[in-house]
């Protein structure tokens, strides 16, 4: 799935190029949606949902999304948030395990999307329970988490 993980600000330079756009931004935003296949997400981003953080209705409603829009693995795929570093990369993830793709490949593409990613983790856990990874994409998001906060360069895909 070809994919673009981007900032609020870069994301209408992609919108023609993209056959499904996930949105992602804070309660009370005013992005304007373009059209069916755009589909606009409201979530603080922070890794509680009582403070209005991701919920399992959120990462369901995103795969509905996706899934409505006709998306396949060859669909060009844009998502982004705010800054395009959190909660797009966790959605992302979600999106490539719901279409199969193992976690680990999952990440090498989102990294190669967007290398400053550091996944929301209760996003990746909302997306571990609709997909069914087993705990997979949280264990990965709070591992980039943990290794962000060491201030180290994340290890090369190569």
């Amino acid at each position: 799935m070809p994919l673009v993980i981007t900032s609020r600000q870069e994301a209408p330079a992609h919108h023609a190029w993209a056959d499904c756009i996930v949105s992602i931004d804070d309660p009370g935003a005013t992005l304007r949606i373009t059209g069916p296949h755009h589909g606009l997400f409201l979530f603080e981003d922070t890794d509680t949902p009582e403070a209005g953080g991701p919920t399992l209705a959120v990462a369901e409603a995103i795969l509905a999304h996706v899934d409505a829009c006709g998306a396949t693995a060859r669909s060009n795929l844009l998502v982004h948030c705010f800054y395009g570093v959190s909660r797009s990369p966790a959605a992302a993830l979600g999106i490539l395990a719901h279409f199969g793709m193992p976690v680990a490949l999952a990440w090498s593409r989102v990294r190669r999307a967007r290398p400053q990613a550091v996944p929301n983790v209760q996003l990746a856990r909302r997306f571990d329970e609709a997909v069914g990874c087993r705990g997979e994409l949280a264990d990965l998001a709070e591992t980039i988490v943990r290794h962000y906060r060491t201030g180290r360069p994340w290890p090369t895909d190569d």
